[in-house]
């Protein structure tokens, strides 16, 4: 009786600890494929390392899953955290996208892991492939995959290229100096422009760095592969606004991009052009209204009055004691009527001067109500 009653206060921990002990060294396994139908054990590496890469590319990575156990084995809810990562297998010749897969006790099998690379030049990318498994002991597979440094495929300084405003008539242009910050020195191809009304662009035969351009070149930038001239002729008003395109040597990606903004503006502007009379404000009909003349150039601008029309009266000030603006006040000297449904239009002439530069202004009043 007292052996009995030993033998159920000892043998349940001493069972729990056997079983314990069987799956941690695996021995249960090997018992229960003597024994029983067996179970799958899956065998894959701990993490993927693509090393560094460049961005914009494609890279393939093979990945060996084995099953040593003595059971088929399932895999299931194949997933990635980015759709620009997956699980490929070659079939007919072409890779096709996994989302699940079953392998034979004792099969390995070799399948192919394709990411696009993409983020910041110097920067590290990493994405994880997860997935189900009908293996006891790994339910859940979590295999992270590491870039290790992402490489540009080119390094464009500036990285927008700004002209502000263009005097109307003027030639300006701009240097952009290309880096190679890839894997491996590629040389530039073609450079073009996507307006190529408003400016042009040509690759420098020479490539040589002002002292500026030195000590503004950032640590990382890697060779300097080429200089790009912006060129604005500034023969048309208007936006100049649009992209540089650089296309490397022996690469099918797709072009790498510099923005171009600025405008081309004649050197006397007026805003705005036309005038609405009388027009509503916080004290109620005001009659009159203000314009701006201002000089683009670095010259005063001197305006005079060519022509008004009857009713209307012209101040013209400077604006803050700045001669390259000025202020030009419009009265008007008509009577309001009612719900000012009839309207009159009218013309203030003036003529602008600035420097060698003359300019005639028109600007447009529309009058509502009736004159005196």
């Amino acid at each position: 009786m007292r052996i009995r009653h030993l033998l159920i206060w000892v043998a349940p921990p001493v069972l729990v600890g056997l079983l314990a002990f069987g799956v941690r060294s695996g021995r249960l396994r090997q018992i229960c494929s003597l024994s029983g139908p067996g179970l799958p054990v899956i065998e894959v590496p701990a993490s993927i390392d693509l090393g560094e890469q460049e961005i914009g590319r494609t890279c393939l990575s093979e990945i060996p899953i084995y099953n040593k156990g003595t059971a088929e084995l399932v895999v299931d809810h194949i997933r990635t955290n980015c759709a620009c990562t997956g699980l490929e297998d070659k079939v007919n010749e072409q890779f096709v996208r996994l989302t699940a897969f079953r392998l034979t006790p004792g099969q390995s099998k070799t399948f192919v892991v394709r990411m696009a690379v993409q983020g910041q030049p110097g920067a590290q990318m990493q994405n994880f492939l997860t997935f189900h498994t009908n293996d006891p002991e790994h339910s859940e597979v979590v295999i992270p995959i590491t870039v290790a440094k992402l490489r540009g495929s080119c390094l464009p300084v500036p990285t927008t290229v700004l002209f502000g405003t263009v005097s109307l008539g003027n030639s300006v242009s701009r240097v952009i100096n290309v880096y190679d910050a890839g894997v491996s020195r590629r040389t530039i191809r073609e450079v073009a422009s996507t307006v190529p009304r408003r400016f042009g662009v040509r690759l420098l035969k020479s490539t040589s760095l002002s002292g500026e351009d030195q000590a503004n070149q950032p640590a990382s930038a890697g060779q300097l592969i080429g200089q790009i001239e912006v060129m604005v002729k500034g023969n048309e008003e208007g936006s100049l606004n649009g992209e540089v395109l650089i296309y490397l040597a022996g690469q099918e990606l797709a072009p790498d991009i510099v923005p171009v903004l600025g405008r081309v503006a004649s050197p006397i502007e007026v805003t705005p052009l036309s005038l609405v009379l009388p027009r509503r404000s916080g004290a109620g009909l005001v009659s009159y209204g203000e314009c701006i003349c201002r000089s683009i150039a670095d010259e005063p601008v001197a305006l005079t009055v060519q022509s008004i029309p009857q009713g209307v009266s012209v101040k013209i000030s400077e604006v803050d004691g700045n001669p390259r603006f000025q202020k030009i006040r419009i009265d008007w000297q008509g009577k309001t009527l009612g719900s000012m449904t009839k309207q009159s239009h009218k013309e203030v002439f003036l003529r602008a001067l600035c420097g060698s530069i003359k300019k005639d202004i028109n600007i447009s009043v529309i009058c509502q109500g009736g004159d005196e």
